[in-house]
């Protein structure tokens, strides 16, 4: 069994901080922070509601990294760190590719098709869903 101290724990955190990848995401949160409000700016679409949901998934997914990163460094899995601070990366960096085209600024055009797909699949999952719940109103109100 490991045995699990304050200071083996502060030591891993330390490691954690100073890992690239960690850099690389706080890099990334704050460009998705930036685009997300230039977007909402040029949309004119700004929602105080949005925001602040926003900057609360922030803050719990840099406490999941830091937690699960420390925990599995602590316990010998260096790749459980890396792998969840990868994956949160790379939602971000999507994230900020997907503002910076709505922006309109230059953008890969080998990667247009790309983004677009997947925001046709995000419409088509999105109006499924509203249709679904359309129809169980009309079934309730039906129904009285």
């Amino acid at each position: 069994m490991i045995e699990m101290t304050t200071e083996i724990l502060f030591e891993h955190l330390q490691h954690l901080v100073r890992s690239p990848l960690m850099h690389g995401l706080i890099i990334a949160m704050v460009f998705d922070i930036l685009t997300g409000y230039a977007k909402a700016f040029k949309l004119k679409r700004f929602d105080s509601k949005v925001g602040t949901n926003g900057i609360i998934r922030h803050i719990l997914v840099l406490m999941m990294v830091f937690i699960v990163g420390t925990y599995s460094r602590a316990l010998g899995h260096v790749g459980v760190s890396v792998g969840t601070c990868t994956f949160f990366l790379t939602n971000y960096l999507i994230s900020v590719a997907e503002n910076w085209e709505a922006l309109g600024l230059p953008f890969p055009p080998q990667l247009k098709p790309f983004f677009n797909q997947m925001r046709k699949n995000s419409d088509a999952v999105l109006a499924k869903e509203l249709k679904v719940d359309m129809l169980k109103v009309e079934d309730d109100e039906g129904g009285d």
